[in-house]
């Protein structure tokens, strides 16, 4: 219902002005439909938003992308894949709606590998990153609920990341097992978050989640026992650190 002139953000490094149409026409190369095109409009307006820096997302050496995760009814309406190979191929909301947000950077932001966008090496997350909470799985509540919109909200938000890290634990069956491993797989060197603490992003299985929330543990004590533990020690680094 938007006239297409009108501006939805504007999009470093080149500056560029998505508007309404220009968003549509970096949906459509995408293969979205029309009605992944809100979660379009609304991922464009959170990536664009001061806190989120992206100037030096785009340009930065890092392998990092901007994660849509898509909370509320308009998930499972529009067909964003929560289960089985949610970060993977197959679901075309999921793929096309991450897509239309990399198009949009490199298009209208400039984010061209090489030139705008540095990334030294990049990383397959920098072609489509889209997945929607597995609400219904979690014995916690959503991100968007822990972060002030009513349940039935339907929500994006938008986290630079690198590609998904698999953390494959087969042994423990106690909470305290699983975020053990998690804590290990966390604290390495090599990554980001051991130069100035850094925001790791935690993606469970509905199992494991279960388990932890059975021994007790809510997401808030999930938290607080990842940032004590995910710890890497200076003593294993070179001189240099």
């Amino acid at each position: 219902g938007r006239p297409a002139g009108d501006l939805v953000a504007i999009l470093p490094p080149r500056l560029g002005r998505a508007t309404v149409e220009r968003v549509a026409v970096n949906a459509v190369l995408a293969g979205a439909l029309p009605e992944h095109f809100p979660v379009i409009l609304a991922a464009v307006e959170a990536v664009a938003q001061p806190a989120f820096n992206l100037q030096a997302i785009q340009t930065t050496t890092h392998p990092c992308s901007p994660l849509i995760i898509v909370n509320g009814p308009i998930a499972k309406e529009v067909g964003i894949n929560a289960g089985y190979n949610a970060f993977g191929q197959g679901f075309r909301a999921n793929l096309t709606i991450g897509r239309a947000i990399r198009l949009l950077l490199m298009n209208v932001g400039g984010g061209l590998p090489g030139t705008g966008d540095r990334a030294t090496q990049g990383s397959p997350a920098k072609i489509a990153y889209c997945v929607a909470e597995n609400e219904a799985a979690s014995p916690w509540e959503p991100l968007h609920v822990e972060h002030g919109f009513p349940v039935d909200a339907s929500v994006v938000t938008a986290i630079a990341c690198e590609g998904p890290h698999n953390i494959q634990d087969h042994f423990s069956y106690t909470g305290l097992g699983i975020l053990k491993v998690v804590a290990g797989a966390m604290g390495q060197a090599g990554s980001n978050n051991i130069l100035a603490g850094g925001h790791p992003l935690l993606s469970l299985g509905p199992e494991h989640a279960a388990t932890i929330a059975r021994d007790g543990y809510s997401k808030r004590q999930v938290k607080e026992f990842l940032f004590e533990h995910a710890r890497f020690p200076l003593a294993r680094l070179g001189d240099e650190y």
